[in-house]
């Protein structure tokens, strides 16, 4: 065999190899980004059973100051109160979470026209919570979005593109 023809062979030998080593790495960070998205939803869907049940709380100690509840919010709070958030999964938790926070903010609403219920030290616990709670779900999200885009731009690795698509991998949406 010639040398030339030897040489060629290692050489493009070399290249498929270095292009499956670094498929391998590809398929690793896709795995890893993977995973942390996983973590960070459940992380997520956790924070929104902790704020359903500060509103349910709410709700309850609403109901007990005897204060007017409109039909349309009781109709709402039945509905919060009947969903299982535990049980939903990973698209439904981001779907579900604007009409959490729909639903919390017109009983925290309901909850300030009262003045006693207002002033109590109960309320104000509740308010506590429901603000740390949304300033740690900002967070997750801004975390699962950096994830999002880092997920995406390995995806769409222009030399892997057609083979990660093939074995099912496709492109994340953010949240807002």
């Amino acid at each position: 065999m010639d040398g030339w023809l030897m040489w060629t062979l290692i050489g493009i030998g070399g290249l498929a190899a270095l292009y499956i080593l670094f498929f391998v790495v590809v398929i690793l960070t896709i795995a890893k980004f993977k995973k942390k998205l996983d973590k960070r939803r459940e992380a997520l869907r956790l924070l929104l059973a902790q704020c359903k049940d500060i509103v349910l709380s709410l709700y309850k100690t609403i109901n007990n100051q005897k204060i007017q509840v409109p039909m349309s919010l009781q109709n709402k709070v039945n509905e919060l109160a009947n969903k299982k958030i535990g049980l939903f999964n990973q698209y439904e938790v981001f779907d579900y979470a604007p009409k959490l926070e729909r639903i919390s903010k017109a009983v925290f609403e309901l909850a300030e026209t009262s003045k006693a219920l207002k002033k109590s030290e109960e309320f104000l616990r509740f308010k506590k919570e429901i603000s740390e709670l949304d300033e740690i779900k900002r967070q997750h999200i801004a975390i699962y979005n950096a994830d999002i885009n880092g997920y995406n731009y390995w995806i769409r690795f222009m030399s892997y593109r057609r083979i990660l698509s093939g074995l099912g991998f496709s492109e994340k949406k953010r949240l807002d």
